[in-house]
């Protein structure tokens, strides 16, 4: 039976059954000794469901099942690249992943790897690199390495778990929210990166996870959690406690500040175009906030959008696929404010666990027997306007091509005629925290 089928009233039963079970039983008391919370101080909470419609369900969809038809490049040479970046020149992309490694697709082979893609069988599915070594490592987020790296999250407080990263554009600096690491930076050159901020405001940052950068400099970025690191992130889910922080840090003084506490699970950070406002994801609660740095609001917060499922990080994008207006700069005029953006969702919200997150002792009764709620592997992927209405989607339902989706990256080709440029064509590059390939669909 499908999870999203069970209804509160069999999930009770089922609750109490293996709840009475694993305390009586000797078989029960070995599933209480693998208990995640058994050591751990779990408080649960009730999470507000405020989001009417679109949270939970399925309002928004994409009929012609689109993402179906992306490509799955480079197949077990990355794993696990959460976030996708191109330098200030457009090399790249540059790719983030589990082994505490920034991996690079060599600039000298791009228009070649490039070239065989688009010529190629189009399969997707099987496809590793066309051209040989064509990823290299760029930079590490610790010099502690050893034969364990990537081998589970385990290691990860060792060597490193890089997670949302972005180029400086001007200086060509890359900067990295380690999980572990805190903010890092690495020089265009490469190399082992320096750590720029592990504490705001004296307390350490457990679970650094996206950043932004804005045109003076300035960085933001968020620490998903004060309680939980990254290899717990089920518990930080679980319990789904206001532990999350947005943080400001201004690298000519190195002083950072936070400017938002108590969000549920802080994830993806984009800055507006204008850089009037900035926008960080709540995964526990399916929503995105709207953080005012500009105007007549500037400090204040407001909920931006509700969505359909638990979004992970965010990008600025040029236009939607199939809509809206651009202006001179491919800029997408949407809305008033011209802004464009695409969200990756990890999965769907479903009923049952929209009412799960309101039974706090249900969660630590599952919790305490080791109990996984299943969920379906899908792709999904929203482009949101300025004003927060989603005026795009991207799905590949059944997750055969790609699946499980943590960012995408939008890449604009141009093609010259004489002294004007042109699109030529526009794709999206996909990352995924667990995944081991780069999904790329083409508009």
């Amino acid at each position: 039976m499908a999870i999203a089928l069970v209804s509160p009233l069999a999930a009770i039963l089922f609750a109490a059954v293996l709840a009475f079970w694993g305390l009586k039983s000797p078989a029960g008391s070995l599933c209480l000794k693998s208990s995640p919370i058994r050591n751990v101080a779990f408080t649960p909470h009730q999470v507000p469901l405020d989001c009417q419609s679109t949270c939970p369900g399925g309002a928004h969809s994409d009929p012609g099942n689109r993402l179906s038809k992306a490509e799955a490049r480079y197949r077990g040479q990355v794993h696990g690249p959460e976030s996708l970046a191109f330098d200030p020149s457009g090399c790249g992309p540059y790719a983030s992943i589990a082994d505490g490694r920034v991996m690079r697709r060599r600039c000298d082979l791009a228009a070649q790897d490039d070239a065989t893609w688009r010529t190629g069988s189009g399969s997707g599915w099987d496809d590793g690199a066309r051209v040989d070594d064509v990823w290299e490592t760029f930079a590490l987020t610790s010099a502690d390495r050893n034969a364990s790296c990537g081998s589970g999250s385990g290691w990860e407080d060792v060597c490193g778990r890089p997670l949302g990263i972005r180029f400086n554009k001007r200086t060509g600096d890359l900067y990295i929210a380690d999980a572990y690491k805190g903010l890092q930076k690495v020089g265009p050159q490469g190399g082992v990166a320096e750590t720029l901020l592990t504490e705001v405001e004296g307390q350490p940052m457990m679970f650094t996870n996206d950043l932004d950068i804005d045109s003076d400099g300035f960085v933001y970025l968020t620490d998903s959690s004060d309680k939980y690191r990254r290899r717990q992130y089920m518990l930080e889910l679980a319990e789904a406690g206001p532990y999350g922080r947005l943080i400001k840090y201004d690298p000519s003084s190195g002083v950072a500040q936070v400017l938002m506490r108590g969000l549920r699970f802080a994830n993806g950070v984009s800055l507006s175009r204008d850089e009037s406002y900035l926008l960080v994801c709540e995964t526990t609660v399916s929503r995105i906030h709207r953080f005012w740095l500009k105007g007549a609001k500037a400090g204040t917060s407001e909920v931006f959008a509700h969505l359909p499922g638990y979004p992970d990080n965010i990008r600025r994008g040029r236009i939607a696929a199939t809509s809206g207006v651009v202006d001179d700069n491919g800029n997408s005029m949407a809305s008033e404010g011209g802004d464009f953006f695409w969200v990756a969702i990890h999965t769907r919200r479903m009923a049952f666990i929209s009412w799960l997150q309101r039974q706090p002792w249900l969660r630590t009764a599952l919790l305490s027997l080791s109990v996984q709620v299943p969920v379906k592997k899908t792709a999904l992927i929203l482009g949101l306007d300025g004003d927060g209405n989603v005026v795009e989607v991207l799905e590949d339902v059944n997750g055969r091509r790609v699946t499980t989706i943590s960012e995408v990256e939008e890449r604009v080709i141009y093609e010259k005629q004489g002294d004007e440029r042109s699109i030529q064509r526009r794709e999206l590059w996909l990352g995924s925290v667990i995944n081991d390939y780069i999904g790329v669909y083409t508009l």
